[in-house]
């Protein structure tokens, strides 16, 4: 908007970051190294080098709902015109980051450097292309939507995947994973990660008997794993691990995830706790993220707090928008979904027993092969590991 030139929005921070991060995830490829050494240039669209851009869809669907003064309904004559409240918008619906992304200068480029799959989740493939880097950043765009947070390894077994592509969920109920432990089990090293943040403010984890769990009304919220579970309600039942408190980085943010590994895409995060009496365990893990989006830029304009969804949904729990059935409310504690410990007597390893997976027709779960799974083996004395090939879980 003209009336912004040269100042920065109230969500640059998050901006900026967000921006740097589909640059280096897009990478470069030979025929684009004659332009910023390949890479895509970014910056804002009202200063620097890619100012000059007027009144584009990027800046209406970012602030027509928080400054309208600088909106206004339309009112068209031609083709039989449409009524005014069809253009007439409430506080909530134009709060998004809308991205003009153009992907070359020629809008006929060479089928040569359009790209193919070839390790198409890779920045550096040599099949990089202009098709390919913008699948990258289309996954991006996916994958900070929101933050979530995934258990996915137990005493170094890794357990099965939240998502299981194609299939939908067929109940209500909370699929969690489970495994099994020996009954002289007191402690075990859990494995987590952070998604779809840039900064890991902090994360930790929580656990609590079973049985605590399920004892009155609140377990249907605590154990729903189709939404995420009231804070208080964790704090009153879980006992947080003060010794498990850890924070790092997102795996797109500048410089790239803290302790990541090959299992996983994104930080790794792993910490010992000491199981509560009883024979049934619940564990989740939490994360509070991107506190520095709330940073003011050096140059506001106008001088307000960030404005959109994606930095107040997952920075202020007061922020809540309703409109047309869809609701935005924030938070600051985002939790895994619930991981089940069973001591079992005769148990002499660590193994998933449940794993998420939707039932068949008949009721039974559905079982997954996988072409090798680690079981964790634990003695008095240590733990060892073995592979078993071709197993079925």
């Amino acid at each position: 908007n003209p009336t912004h030139f040269f100042v920065d929005s109230p969500d640059d921070t998050a901006q900026d970051q967000i921006s740097l991060a589909m640059r280096i995830f897009g990478g470069s490829f030979e025929a684009n190294q004659r332009f910023s050494g390949g890479l895509y240039r970014y910056g804002q669209m009202n200063r620097g080098p890619l100012a000059g851009i007027r009144g584009g869809m990027e800046d209406w669907a970012y602030a027509a709902s928080w400054d309208p003064p600088r909106t206004s309904p339309c009112n068209p004559s031609t083709y039989g015109g449409y009524a005014t409240e069809k253009t007439t918008y409430n506080d909530s619906t134009f709060r998004a980051f809308n991205l003009l992304l153009e992907s070359t200068a020629g809008k006929d480029p060479n089928r040569l450097d359009l790209g193919t799959s070839e390790d198409v989740l890779n920045p550096g493939t040599p099949g990089n292309g202009h098709v390919s880097r913008n699948v990258r950043l289309a996954l991006l765009s996916a994958d900070i939507a929101q933050p979530y947070v995934s258990i996915f390894g137990v005493q170094g077994l890794r357990l099965s995947d939240d998502v299981i592509p194609a299939i939908s969920s067929v109940s209500s109920s909370c699929q969690t994973a489970e495994v099994t432990v020996p009954s002289y089990t007191t402690s075990l090293m859990i494995q987590w990660t952070v998604g779809g943040a840039f900064s890991i403010d902090e994360t930790s984890l929580w656990y609590a008997p079973k049985s605590t769990v399920e004892d009155g009304n609140s377990s249907t919220l605590l154990l729903d794993c189709r939404s995420q579970p009231p804070v208080g309600m964790v704090e009153a039942v879980f006992t947080q691990g003060n010794d498990t408190m850890r924070s790092g980085q997102g795996y797109f943010a500048d410089g790239g995830a803290s302790d990541s590994n090959r299992v996983v895409l994104g930080p790794v995060f792993n910490a010992t706790i000491n199981l509560p009496v009883g024979d049934k365990i619940v564990i989740m893990a939490s994360a509070r993220v991107d506190s520095s989006w709330l940073e003011p830029p050096e140059e506001p304009g106008p001088l307000v707090d960030p404005q959109s969804h994606m930095v107040q949904s997952r920075t202020n729990p007061d922020w809540y928008h309703e409109s047309n059935g869809k609701i935005v409310q924030g938070r600051l504690n985002w939790f895994s979904l619930p991981l089940v410990v069973t001591r079992r007597f005769g148990a002499f390893r660590v193994e998933e027993v449940s794993p998420r997976l939707p039932v068949n027709s008949q009721g039974a779960p559905r079982k997954a092969k996988t072409p090798t799974k680690k079981l964790a083996h634990l003695t008095k004395g240590g733990m060892r590991k073995r592979r078993l090939r071709g197993l079925k879980v």
